[in-house]
């Protein structure tokens, strides 16, 4: 019986564990939108040709690239999405690069 309740009390805190595990994921997922809005409000005064391409997995682990000044808008966004797509290379981040900003305004927001 009194290893019945340790082994009782052991799955209780393992599953206790797991809780606040779930909520530190959704205070990474916070930290990470803060991060990434900074770096999207930093860059909303880049009006000429440019353009961010950023992706976010269910991890909140997050690759973008960027691009300004080049020939055209979709030249920004072709070199943009090209660096986004060369930073994930190798890297665990299985979501699609997306432009959220271009030409300082933003095409997509984030979730």
């Amino acid at each position: 019986m009194h290893k019945n309740k340790y082994i009782l009390v052991t799955l209780l805190a393992l599953l206790a564990q797991g809780c606040s595990t779930k909520t530190d994921t959704n205070i990474d997922k916070e930290k990470t939108l803060q991060k990434v809005n900074a770096i999207i409000t930093q860059h909303k005064n880049d009006k000429k040709n440019a353009a961010l391409a950023i992706s976010i997995d269910e991890n909140n682990k997050y690759i973008m690239g960027y691009s300004h000044d080049s020939k055209s808008e979709q030249n920004a966004t072709k070199i943009a999405m090209e660096h986004c797509t060369q930073q994930g290379a190798g890297k665990t981040i299985k979501s699609p690069c997306e432009i959220y900003l271009l030409n300082g305004k933003e095409i997509r927001t984030l979730k």
